[in-house]
């Protein structure tokens, strides 16, 4: 509800009732939110709506933004509901949002009618939920703002004394403890902690959990907190941890907090976990108990973020020993880059140029017949774009068209009293990669992130990734367009964004066709064919010849 870093809190279960206001009783039937008699539920308050989440999925998630409502929420003393005569909240709204009907990932369907909701607790008084809206919509919390559950779990991170300091993270604002960490939790008993408790949270690309890390000599643990409004660190609910033993992590890798330097990220067998702490000096404390404790082995724990392992996984592709997709990967790790980080996905080149059936980027995309049964030659030199220039160079006539907006942008500047530097000239007005590119490429896997980002619509049709060919030609052509490529394109085992399996509904282009699976080249013959393809060509002795120019840029 408050987008893909939005942060909520559970304000408990409940039952919430709608009724038409007066002005609008006569439309009451048209849609289902709008005359609920009592559905069960959970309340959430987030830092720009209200959130129910009824216990039967199949009704949707009902949103209340803030910006809809026509005041805070009221405390009706009615004494209506299960909380026991202690009141009931009263929400008048303009305009809400259902989410998620019958189970369908599609667009949110925005319900523009005068709605009032009826919200009554059934475990908790409902005076903490009014207090805590009337103060985001006053402001007082700030916009945007998280709220303070309590004081302790959702302000600023509490005080922490590292292992290398006599004091606390140097931070503005007041600070509180945490609830300290469950040991009952511990793999083993006995088990000794290395580490104070320290504020943390784990991110993945649509939510961020807050919670608490420890070092102990035997792992790194992370146990999430969660409370509803008005609970303290003694009544907070700590939730499952997880656990990454120190003897079974595979590599650590230094991490960005958006532009904040204060992540980990920890690799293990089964995976890996990006963990952000209160700043850098948190982080390298963590990071160096663990490589402490890892000390004895044979074969040292590797920072991918480190010097050393870049030179040494240099040195290991130059021989051979590991090819140019897994050479690729070491280097965008190295340079901050995550699964976990929309904003720093990895990247990779366009490899081939040729996806159509004459010229570079020509021709239309196979969907299957005599389409489906030509050929690509990938020792031919022709099918392959030039890797020692940049994605939006490759077509001299735009590059040209660049290249004169640069000449004009300098002499404006030069004719002026110098400017301001976000005034400076530049030759590309947009980057090769960012989280609304990534989000392109893998809509049909990742469509709730495409509808966060796109607040609850999916984009409009054309510009939809509905065909590979299309999508080159757009970045050969399209003056604000030079996106590069995601890994997916490379790695067999993960084809599955190229095929509309979940049936998203993602309308028609202009042209009358609609929006399903991915048109392929027609070389192609299915979508495994496609990756498994791209990836002969990025390990084939042209790109090899090559790649390194597209590294160096």
């Amino acid at each position: 509800a408050g987008g893909p870093r939005g942060r909520s809190g559970s304000l408990g279960k409940g039952a919430i009732s709608a009724s038409a206001a007066a002005a609008a009783a006569a439309a009451a039937a048209s849609d289902p939110t709008r005359r609920m008699s009592s559905v069960d539920g959970r309340v959430r308050l987030c830092t720009k709506s209200v959130v129910f989440e009824p216990r039967c999925a199949s009704r949707g998630i009902v949103r209340v933004a803030f910006a809809d409502m026509y005041g805070p929420p009221s405390l009706v003393a009615d004494g209506v509901g299960p909380s026991g005569g202690r009141g009931t909240v009263e929400i008048g709204a303009g305009r809400h949002a259902v989410i998620g009907e019958n189970n369908v990932v599609g667009p949110y369907r925005q319900v523009r009618e005068a709605t009032e909701f009826r919200i009554a607790f059934r475990f908790s008084g409902p005076e903490a939920m009014v207090e805590a809206c009337g103060s985001l919509m006053r402001g007082t919390g700030g916009v945007g703002a998280a709220v303070s559950f309590g004081g302790d779990l959702d302000g600023a991170p509490p005080t922490i004394p590292l292992p290398d300091s006599g004091g606390p993270e140097s931070q503005d604002g007041d600070r509180a403890d945490l609830p300290p960490f469950d040991r009952a939790n511990f793999e083993t008993v006995g088990e000794c902690p290395l580490s104070p408790t320290l504020a943390c949270s784990a991110r993945t690309p649509l939510l961020e959990e807050r919670g608490m890390a420890v070092v102990t000599d035997r792992a790194l643990y992370f146990q999430p907190i969660s409370a509803g409004l008005g609970a303290t660190k003694e009544t907070s609910t700590r939730g499952r941890p997880a656990s990454w033993p120190h003897d079974t992590l595979v590599g650590l890798a230094r991490r960005y907090d958006g532009l904040r330097d204060s992540g980990l990220e920890v690799y293990a067998p089964d995976g890996s976990a990006l963990l952000t702490f209160d700043g850098p000096r948190a982080r390298e404390a963590v990071l160096r108990l663990i490589l402490d404790r890892t000390s004895g082995r044979r074969i040292p724990l590797p920072v991918l973020t480190d010097r050393s392992y870049v030179e040494q996984a240099s040195e290991l592709w130059h021989a051979g020993r590991i090819d140019n997709y897994e050479y690729l990967l070491v280097l965008n790790s190295a340079a901050g880059r995550s699964f976990h980080d929309l904003s720093r996905y990895p990247v990779m080149p366009w490899v081939l140029s040729e996806y159509g059936t004459g010229s570079e980027g020509g021709g239309g995309d196979a969907k299957g017949g005599d389409a489906a049964r030509a050929r690509i030659d990938l020792d031919d030199e022709s099918n392959y774009r030039d890797l020692s220039r940049p994605i939006g160079a490759l077509n001299e006539e735009r590059y040209k068209g660049f290249e004169a907006r640069y000449e004009s942008l300098l002499q404006s500047q030069g004719s002026g009293d110098g400017g301001s530097p976000l005034d400076a000239p530049f030759l590309y007005g947009t980057h090769y990669s960012a989280p609304g590119y990534v989000l392109y490429y893998l809509l049909r896997t990742m469509p709730q992130h495409m509808l966060c980002l796109q607040n609850g619509r999916f984009d409009v049709p054309d510009r939809l990734f509905h065909s590979v060919g299309s999508t080159y030609r757009s970045a050969l052509d399209n003056p604000a367009d030079v996106k590069e490529l995601i890994p997916e394109m490379f790695d067999p085992d993960c084809s599955d964004f190229l095929i509309n399996s979940g049936g998203l509904r993602l309308g028609s282009l202009q042209t009358g066709e609609r929006v399903d699976d991915v048109l392929l080249p027609p070389w192609a013959r299915g979508a495994r064919h496609f990756v498994r393809t791209n990836r002969r060509a990025l390990e084939s002795d042209v790109c090899t010849r090559g790649i390194h120019r597209w590294i160096d840029l």
